[in-house]
């Protein structure tokens, strides 16, 4: 059940767990945070651009950072979002995308590892927004 019918139908419960699941939601991502170094900390720019660059120079080796960026990243979004706080959902699922890109192209040695995380990150971004084309367009 969607997250706006089922407040709609329960209110009460709605306006009595609230604060305390957004707090809880708030406790998995400190938790993320501390196994991951604070990597899945805002929207993962830079840890992306790094990855982008280790994948263009070719020395995109199999780090546990970068393993661990993707479910990672993937988790602290959904976390974010479920627990009703405003923030974003664009940039971090872009981010994740790379993340899941990197373990493809570690899947699929063959390609060109470059051209498997852009297409990881575009196909994770359109099945987040369910959007195709605006995916490859924004992407």
């Amino acid at each position: 059940m969607e997250a706006a019918k089922f407040r709609k139908v329960n209110p009460q419960f709605s306006a009595k767990w609230n604060l305390p699941f957004a707090a809880l939601m708030g406790l998995f991502i400190v938790l993320l945070s501390a196994f991951s170094e604070g990597f899945v900390y805002g929207p993962g720019a830079s840890f992306s651009k790094e990855i982008f660059d280790a994948a263009t120079d070719g020395t995109l080796t199999s780090n546990i950072d970068y393993a661990l960026y993707g479910p990672f990243k993937t988790l602290a979004t959904l976390f974010a979002a479920v627990s009703g706080v405003p923030g974003g959902l664009f940039v971090p699922s872009i981010s994740a995308g790379v993340g899941w890109g990197t373990i493809m192209s570690w899947i699929c040695p063959f390609a060109n590892p470059e051209t498997v995380v852009i297409l990881s990150m575009v196909a994770y971004f359109a099945g987040v927004t369910q959007g195709i084309f605006t995916s490859v367009v924004v992407a």
